[in-house]
Parts: structure tokens; sequence; C-alpha cells
């Protein structure tokens, strides 16, 4: 990894050919650099185009050089096709090991004479967290919309600290965080089990969502205390007009 301290690198690898096309195509050291940028290669689904490196390691194997290597990374960095953060000039890593790749036997890959594969550290890798905190947010919605107080399998529900490692979590500037105040212990650990991730359309931070004590006492439960935070969430929507949704984390506060 080339930052060990930060998280999930993208990998990608080249050439992906079937043995059809491998009797007629050879691709050079410079081709299979190129093709190293390419979103068809990589082993996640984004898009390094709408990000920046931090630092990018290029594991050669086969028939390569280093006078063939230094003229294909000379060549992306003439065409601009990767940028890198201002901090990090080193910019590459390179490995060479003149060991040809293996192929498993019967597999898709064909046997080629050279490959690489790249490791590097990206923004762009945002977007598939995107995509997995989009789908998190629809199963926790759907179970909260269609599972009821005594629901099995329910105290076993996942929440966002599970998607947070290192304890890491959003700046304050952009997520708001509260605590439910709750009165009776009982309703206390089954909300905290279930219901872990209330969400409000709250844009500007123009607003705030809090649970009096008052209000917690005339709760007689679970399912009435969920209903009434769907009441909240239709009043926020109608007076807002907004249907996106910012998640609270409810371990902040």
């Amino acid at each position: 990894m080339p930052y060990p301290h930060i998280y999930f690198p993208l990998v990608t690898y080249a050439p992906v050919i079937s043995a059809e096309k491998a009797y007629h195509q050879q691709l050079s050291v410079a081709e299979i650099t190129t093709a190293c940028s390419e979103p068809a290669n990589q082993m996640v689904k984004c898009d390094p185009r709408h990000g920046k490196y931090m630092a990018c390691c290029l594991l050669f194997r086969g028939d390569v050089v280093p006078k063939d290597v230094n003229a294909a990374i000379a060549t992306i960095k003439t065409k601009h096709s990767i940028q890198f953060v201002d901090w990090c000039p080193t910019s590459f890593k390179v490995c060479i090991n003149p060991q040809p790749p293996t192929v498993g036997p019967g597999g898709d890959l064909a046997k080629v004479q050279r490959a690489v594969c790249k490791l590097s550290n990206t923004t762009a890798i945002a977007e598939a967290w995107a995509r997995l905190d989009h789908k998190f947010d629809l199963i926790i919605r759907c179970f909260r919309d269609n599972s009821g107080p005594k629901s099995s399998g329910a105290s076993s529900i996942p929440n966002r600290s599970t998607l947070q490692p290192c304890g890491w979590k959003p700046p304050a500037t952009d997520w708001i965080y509260y605590k439910a105040n709750m009165a009776k212990a009982d309703l206390v650990d089954d909300f905290e089990k279930k219901f872990t991730a209330l969400k409000f359309p709250m844009p500007e931070h123009k607003y705030s969502a809090q649970v009096d004590a008052e209000e917690t006492e005339d709760v007689k439960s679970c399912a009435e205390f969920l209903s009434l935070w769907k009441s909240r969430i239709q009043e926020y929507e109608k007076d807002l007009e907004v249907k996106d949704i910012i998640t609270f984390d409810p371990d902040d506060h």
C-alpha cells in the first residue's frame, strides 16, 4: 500500500484480454500502463478522472525493462491523464518482477508476456462508498417502515457506526448529530438497537430535532415512538419540500 495510513486503495490490472485476442494482440509496456488508468480494468467501479491521486504503485511482471517503464510514466505525466494532489510530488513507485504472469487452468484470461497491477490511493474511491451508503440507508429505512417493535432479528440490525473505521466521523459542519434523551430504560435499549439512524431533511442546519422528556413519557410502546418520528419526518418534508435526507448519528452526543 503506497500510504499505509490511507484506507481503501484502488486496484487495477492490465491487460484483461481473452485467449482469442492474445494470438494477434501483444500489448506493450506503454499500452498496459495506460490501460491501468481506464475504469474498465478496475476492481472497484469508480471513475478516477473525477478525483485526485495521493499515491500510485505500479507492479510489473514479465518481459519488462526499466527503460520502457520510465517512458510509459513520462507519457502519462505529459498527457496529464492522472492528477496528483499538490502535497505528493513523488507520484509513482515501481516494482518489476521478471517472472511472467501466471494464469489458472481453464481460466478466461489469456497467458501474456507482461502484465501490470496498479495499487493507488485516490479520492475517486468515495463514489463506491457513496453508493454503499445509499443502499444501506434504503435498507434501514425499509426496515423501519415495515417492521414492528417485536420483529425477529431486529436487535442485530447494523448501524452507521459499523461503516466508520477507526472511529472516523464526518465533519460537524456537514453532518448534524443528536442524542435522544429518553426517560424509560426499556425504550432506550429497544430504540438504540432498532432505530439508531433516524433521518430528517435539514438543509443549511436551520432546524434541530430533539425528543423532550415530557413527550417520551407519553410514549407507551416502541411502535408509538416510531410513529411519532414518522410524523415529524413528514412535517419536515412538507415544510422544507426537500426529499434528500441527512443521517444523524445518535452516538456522537
